[in-house]
């Protein structure tokens, strides 16, 4: 396969290239990295199983605080010329649109029809990708902003009394508690409860944080 038309994936570090390694995935070429030349960067062909492999890891290694993704993409081409930002709260979504943003873009520029010279690429990796080809250029990168969201809750004789948070969230509460002896279909609304909780914890997006 023509290396000027192979769509890749660059992963600078060697922890999660020995992880993909790992899974079965291997770097068709190790290269010294363009920004420093001084370590080297593991090439991957591009592909679906190879980014859920990727966002497993992150997901894997990410810290509990509260953090929001974006997602900057930026073009200047003859078409057009700017950028544009989107929010996610979930690195997985955030990685998903840059990737999509990026495949779309090459499919839209027949980037895989066409002959490649001199400075052209077609180039993604965890949270950057960039096409470019002649003096058209469009690049995607991913920034991660940390919040200082916190939320105390007091209790005091097993019940809620106060939530307080520093920002605007909302917190509901699931009382799973049931009294020695229930009134009629006290048990069975504590269950749906208990079973609503337990659903919601299993939700994408959702962890336990105490």
């Amino acid at each position: 396969m023509d290396e000027k038309k192979r769509k890749t994936y660059v992963c600078k570090r060697a922890r999660m290239a020995t992880y993909l390694m790992e899974r079965g995935f291997k770097p068709y070429e190790i290269a010294p990295d363009r920004d420093n030349p001084m370590y080297d960067v593991f090439l991957f062909t591009a592909s679906d199983e190879l980014y859920q492999a990727v966002t497993d890891y992150i997901n894997k290694r990410r810290m509990s605080k509260m953090k929001i993704y974006l997602v900057i993409h930026e073009q200047d081409t003859d078409a057009a010329c700017g950028c544009d930002v989107k929010t996610f709260l979930r690195w997985d979504e955030a990685l998903a649109a840059l990737q999509s943003g990026w495949e779309d873009t090459a499919k839209a520029w027949h980037y895989d029809e066409h002959e490649h010279h001199g400075e052209d690429e077609c180039l993604c990796d965890n949270d950057h990708a960039v096409i470019r080809e002649g003096y058209d250029s469009e690049s995607w990168r991913i920034e991660v902003q940390t919040l200082d969201v916190r939320v105390a809750v007091s209790v005091v004789g097993g019940m809620v009394q106060n939530i307080i948070a520093n920002t605007g969230v909302s917190a509901d509460v699931y009382d799973l508690d049931v009294s020695d002896y229930p009134d009629e279909g006290e048990q069975e609304e504590a269950d749906a409860r208990r079973a609503a909780f337990e659903k919601l914890s299993h939700a994408t997006g959702w962890r336990t944080v105490w």
